[in-house]
Protein backbone atom coordinates (compact mmCIF):
# COMPACT_ATOMS: atom_id res chain seq x y z
CA UNK A 1 0.00 0.00 0.00
CA UNK A 2 1.32 3.31 -0.88
CA UNK A 3 1.89 6.08 1.85
CA UNK A 4 -0.50 8.83 1.72
CA UNK A 5 -0.09 12.07 0.58
CA UNK A 6 0.68 14.48 3.69
CA UNK A 7 -0.25 18.30 4.05
CA UNK A 8 2.68 20.81 3.73
CA UNK A 9 4.18 20.92 7.57
CA UNK A 10 3.58 25.09 7.91
CA UNK A 11 5.15 26.17 10.83
CA UNK A 12 2.59 27.47 13.54
CA UNK A 13 4.32 31.12 13.59
CA UNK A 14 2.57 33.63 12.10
CA UNK A 15 5.14 36.13 11.48
CA UNK A 16 5.77 36.69 7.97
CA UNK A 17 4.88 40.23 8.19
CA UNK A 18 1.94 42.03 9.50
CA UNK A 19 -1.18 42.10 8.35
CA UNK A 20 -3.08 44.80 7.43
CA UNK A 21 -6.20 46.22 9.18
CA UNK A 22 -10.10 45.90 7.84
CA UNK A 23 -11.02 49.77 8.27
CA UNK A 24 -15.21 49.32 7.36
CA UNK A 25 -16.78 45.68 7.28
CA UNK A 26 -18.57 46.22 4.35
CA UNK A 27 -14.97 47.44 2.19
CA UNK A 28 -14.82 49.64 -0.37
CA UNK A 29 -17.35 49.90 -3.15
CA UNK A 30 -17.78 46.87 -6.13
CA UNK A 31 -17.71 49.82 -8.48
CA UNK A 32 -15.30 52.78 -7.13
CA UNK A 33 -14.87 56.59 -8.37
CA UNK A 34 -11.49 56.73 -10.03
CA UNK A 35 -8.96 59.73 -8.89
CA UNK A 36 -6.96 60.88 -12.48
CA UNK A 37 -3.73 62.49 -12.85
CA UNK A 38 -3.51 65.11 -15.86
CA UNK A 39 -1.02 66.86 -17.62
CA UNK A 40 -1.45 70.47 -17.07
CA UNK A 41 0.59 71.02 -20.55
CA UNK A 42 -2.52 69.27 -22.47
CA UNK A 43 -4.78 69.01 -19.56
CA UNK A 44 -4.81 65.06 -20.98
CA UNK A 45 -5.50 62.27 -17.84
CA UNK A 46 -2.58 60.30 -18.01
CA UNK A 47 -3.28 57.62 -15.13
CA UNK A 48 -5.96 56.73 -13.20
CA UNK A 49 -6.61 54.96 -9.86
CA UNK A 50 -9.63 53.88 -8.04
CA UNK A 51 -10.81 55.31 -4.87
CA UNK A 52 -10.45 53.02 -2.10
CA UNK A 53 -9.19 54.60 0.97
CA UNK A 54 -11.73 55.28 3.75
CA UNK A 55 -12.62 58.84 3.85
CA UNK A 56 -15.63 59.13 5.97
CA UNK A 57 -18.42 57.10 7.43
CA UNK A 58 -21.37 59.19 7.61
CA UNK A 59 -21.66 58.92 4.50
CA UNK A 60 -19.63 56.87 3.25
CA UNK A 61 -16.72 58.32 1.35
CA UNK A 62 -13.83 57.20 -0.67
CA UNK A 63 -10.61 58.56 -1.54
CA UNK A 64 -6.69 57.88 -2.18
CA UNK A 65 -3.70 58.27 -0.52
CA UNK A 66 -2.66 61.64 -1.13
CA UNK A 67 1.35 60.16 -1.29
CA UNK A 68 0.24 57.49 -3.06
CA UNK A 69 -1.00 59.15 -5.93
CA UNK A 70 2.00 61.28 -5.93
CA UNK A 71 4.31 59.15 -6.23
CA UNK A 72 2.47 57.74 -9.18
CA UNK A 73 2.75 60.99 -10.94
CA UNK A 74 6.86 61.20 -9.83
CA UNK A 75 7.42 57.54 -11.18
CA UNK A 76 5.19 58.41 -14.82
CA UNK A 77 7.42 61.40 -15.50
CA UNK A 78 10.89 59.54 -15.42
CA UNK A 79 11.52 60.16 -11.50
CA UNK A 80 10.95 64.11 -11.73
CA UNK A 81 9.93 65.35 -8.37
CA UNK A 82 6.33 67.35 -8.76
CA UNK A 83 3.71 68.64 -6.71
CA UNK A 84 -0.44 67.82 -7.21
CA UNK A 85 -3.00 70.69 -7.80
CA UNK A 86 -6.00 71.22 -9.05
CA UNK A 87 -5.34 73.79 -11.67
CA UNK A 88 -3.30 73.39 -14.66
CA UNK A 89 -1.45 76.70 -13.86
CA UNK A 90 1.68 75.61 -12.44
CA UNK A 91 1.07 79.01 -9.87
CA UNK A 92 -1.83 77.99 -8.50
CA UNK A 93 -2.32 77.02 -5.37
CA UNK A 94 -0.85 73.60 -4.45
CA UNK A 95 -2.95 70.67 -2.94
CA UNK A 96 -2.34 71.91 1.45
CA UNK A 97 -3.20 68.00 2.49
CA UNK A 98 -0.62 66.26 4.50
CA UNK A 99 1.22 63.53 2.28
CA UNK A 100 -0.11 60.87 4.98
CA UNK A 101 -3.82 61.86 4.40
CA UNK A 102 -6.37 60.68 2.01
CA UNK A 103 -7.59 62.94 -0.84
CA UNK A 104 -10.78 63.12 -2.24
CA UNK A 105 -12.10 62.33 -6.00
CA UNK A 106 -11.13 65.08 -8.07
CA UNK A 107 -9.19 65.91 -11.05
CA UNK A 108 -5.67 66.66 -9.88
CA UNK A 109 -2.74 67.66 -12.05
CA UNK A 110 1.39 66.77 -11.76
CA UNK A 111 3.18 69.95 -12.22
CA UNK A 112 7.15 69.33 -12.01
CA UNK A 113 9.00 70.94 -8.63
CA UNK A 114 12.09 72.73 -10.44
CA UNK A 115 11.11 76.01 -12.04
CA UNK A 116 11.62 76.50 -15.90
CA UNK A 117 11.40 73.18 -16.86
CA UNK A 118 9.62 71.56 -20.15
CA UNK A 119 5.85 71.98 -19.13
CA UNK A 120 5.18 68.88 -21.65
CA UNK A 121 7.63 66.56 -19.30
CA UNK A 122 7.14 63.32 -21.48
CA UNK A 123 5.33 60.15 -19.85
CA UNK A 124 6.73 57.14 -19.08
CA UNK A 125 4.19 54.64 -20.94
CA UNK A 126 6.07 51.36 -20.78
CA UNK A 127 7.15 49.84 -17.32
CA UNK A 128 10.14 47.98 -18.88
CA UNK A 129 11.20 51.55 -19.54
CA UNK A 130 11.30 52.55 -16.08
CA UNK A 131 14.58 53.12 -13.73
CA UNK A 132 15.14 52.94 -10.57
CA UNK A 133 15.55 56.34 -9.10
CA UNK A 134 19.62 56.39 -8.18
CA UNK A 135 18.23 57.72 -4.67
CA UNK A 136 14.51 56.32 -2.92
CA UNK A 137 12.23 58.27 -1.45
CA UNK A 138 12.27 58.23 1.96
CA UNK A 139 8.31 57.01 2.14
CA UNK A 140 9.97 53.86 0.05
CA UNK A 141 11.97 52.88 3.08
CA UNK A 142 11.40 50.68 6.20
CA UNK A 143 9.48 52.72 8.82
CA UNK A 144 10.18 49.69 11.45
CA UNK A 145 12.83 46.57 12.27
CA UNK A 146 10.68 44.28 9.88
CA UNK A 147 9.56 40.73 11.67
CA UNK A 148 11.53 37.68 11.56
CA UNK A 149 10.57 36.53 7.87
CA UNK A 150 9.30 32.77 7.45
CA UNK A 151 11.23 30.83 4.41
CA UNK A 152 10.46 27.91 2.59
CA UNK A 153 12.03 25.90 0.84
CA UNK A 154 10.00 25.99 -2.50
CA UNK A 155 7.27 29.01 -3.49
CA UNK A 156 4.71 27.06 -3.10
CA UNK A 157 5.10 25.86 -0.02
CA UNK A 158 5.61 29.89 0.61
CA UNK A 159 2.23 30.29 -0.77
CA UNK A 160 0.29 28.08 1.20
CA UNK A 161 1.58 29.35 4.57
CA UNK A 162 0.21 32.65 3.74
CA UNK A 163 -2.85 31.32 2.55
CA UNK A 164 -3.39 29.22 5.75
CA UNK A 165 -2.35 32.23 7.85
CA UNK A 166 -4.69 35.01 6.28
CA UNK A 167 -7.63 32.44 6.26
CA UNK A 168 -9.39 35.39 3.37
CA UNK A 169 -8.77 38.01 1.21
CA UNK A 170 -7.27 40.84 2.58
CA UNK A 171 -9.44 43.30 0.73
CA UNK A 172 -12.61 41.64 0.33
CA UNK A 173 -12.22 38.74 3.05
CA UNK A 174 -13.52 36.37 0.61
CA UNK A 175 -12.49 32.88 1.83
CA UNK A 176 -12.70 31.01 -2.09
CA UNK A 177 -10.39 30.70 -4.74
CA UNK A 178 -7.64 32.11 -3.10
CA UNK A 179 -4.49 33.48 -5.08
CA UNK A 180 -0.80 34.79 -3.29
CA UNK A 181 -0.45 38.21 -4.51
CA UNK A 182 3.00 39.49 -6.16
CA UNK A 183 4.57 42.91 -5.48
CA UNK A 184 6.21 42.31 -8.91
CA UNK A 185 4.94 39.57 -11.65
CA UNK A 186 7.25 37.13 -12.70
CA UNK A 187 6.38 38.28 -15.84
CA UNK A 188 8.70 41.32 -15.31
CA UNK A 189 11.50 39.12 -13.94
CA UNK A 190 13.47 40.54 -16.63
CA UNK A 191 12.95 43.46 -15.58
CA UNK A 192 13.83 43.33 -12.17
CA UNK A 193 17.05 41.26 -13.93
CA UNK A 194 18.12 44.43 -15.73
CA UNK A 195 17.65 46.75 -12.74
CA UNK A 196 19.52 44.00 -10.54
CA UNK A 197 22.46 43.81 -12.89
CA UNK A 198 22.76 47.86 -13.07
CA UNK A 199 24.17 50.01 -10.36
CA UNK A 200 21.29 49.71 -8.34
CA UNK A 201 21.00 47.22 -5.20
CA UNK A 202 17.88 45.31 -5.69
CA UNK A 203 17.59 41.88 -3.82
CA UNK A 204 14.38 39.37 -3.20
CA UNK A 205 12.08 41.94 -5.68
CA UNK A 206 10.60 38.85 -7.58
CA UNK A 207 8.34 36.92 -4.96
Amino acid sequence: MKGKACALDLPTDPRVRELPQFIDPLGPPSSPDFVTLHHPANGLAFFSLPAYDLLSKSPLQFGIHHETLLTVGCILAYNKPGFLSTSRERGAPRLEAGLDSDIPVTKYYFHLDRPGTDPLYPICRDFKLWELPHQLPTSWLPRSSPLPEVWHPSWDAQSAYVKNRDKKCRISRWKDSLTTAHLIPRTEEGWVSRICCSSHTVVNLVV
